[in-house]
């Protein structure tokens, strides 16, 4: 069975860039193996604070550590093309060969950023016809003078997103952990019907994690993200959860399930954040890569 990658998404929303590089740092110090940035044009909640930016954020990045990084997912229909081939271009040169490059159709807050961005809204059916063709000419444009290569993954559980990534993607986020097993099956027969070896394309999933040295801390950490277990669904009984013994458990099964990387959203505010990242080096990461 393949090592496992364990990443983190960097918080965008209420942060300050010390903070968010005080926790980039700490993950490098910590021996994991890269972290994400998500792209979140506006706030998760129509009322929220402006978040940070992706693109900078990851160009910050790329210049203070020596980390593995990447968007977690570019909404790619409200990004231009050109413009953002150049700023992926430019982050390739600036992390070469660390840059991984997510993108997906938009999330769930697509037509309120767009509605923010002076952007026409395109709906569904037409964001999807077009997926696999973008994706493929922002892979071109980007990989034009990048001395490394730049692998590209799709992020999404639609069948748009798992038959443009058997086409034309290097890797695969699936962003409800719930739905790993039934979303990894069609993207078998996503891979079939193109031709391709599934074996070729890397599969990873988007989990919340509430780590702790006992389970009452973790459920009080858990329970700051009330928002976000709304969204992907109890926290305890399907993402990463608990004490270390508890969460390498969970760890190893979702490897026996085919995943390649683990991109753990840590629950809990900065300083909870940081306790979960030193946890995960000294209780979790050595017993995970030993086997």
């Amino acid at each position: 069975m393949s090592a496992l990658r364990i990443s983190i998404e960097l918080p965008v929303h209420g942060v300050t860039f010390a903070q968010v590089r005080e926790l980039a740092r700490a993950c490098e110090a910590a021996g994991l193996d890269g972290v994400w940035v998500p792209d979140h044009l506006v706030s998760l909640r129509p009322d929220g604070e402006t978040p940070l930016e992706c693109t900078t954020l990851l160009a910050a990045l790329a210049a203070t550590t020596t980390l593995r990084i990447g968007p977690l997912v570019l909404a790619l229909p409200l990004r231009a093309h050109a413009l953002l081939a150049l700023q992926m271009r430019t982050l390739a040169a600036l992390a070469p060969g660390r840059l991984v490059l997510g993108v997906g159709l938009g999330g769930f807050t697509y037509r309120r950023a767009a509605r923010a961005l002076g952007v026409t809204a395109r709906d569904d059916a037409e964001r999807a016809a077009t997926l696999a063709d973008d994706v493929a000419r922002l892979r071109a444009s980007v990989q034009e003078d990048a001395a490394q290569p730049v692998p590209v993954w799709l992020g999404g559980r639609s069948r748009a997103v798992l038959d443009a990534a058997a086409r034309v993607a290097d890797g695969w986020n699936c962003p409800f952990v719930a739905e790993l097993e039934a979303r990894s099956r069609e993207l078998d027969r996503a891979c079939a019907a193109a031709g391709r070896d599934p074996a070729t394309l890397t599969r990873s999933v988007y989990c919340l994690a509430a780590l702790a040295e006992s389970d009452a801390e973790a459920r009080r950490r858990a329970d700051a993200a009330r928002t976000m277990t709304r969204l992907f669904g109890d926290l305890e009984r399907a993402h990463v959860f608990g004490t270390p013994p508890r969460a390498l458990a969970r760890l190893r099964e979702l490897r026996a399930l085919g995943v390649s990387e683990v991109v753990l959203h840590i629950a809990g505010d900065h300083a909870s954040k940081l306790d979960a990242v030193a946890l995960l080096a000294r209780d979790v990461l050595p017993a995970l890569r030993a086997g």
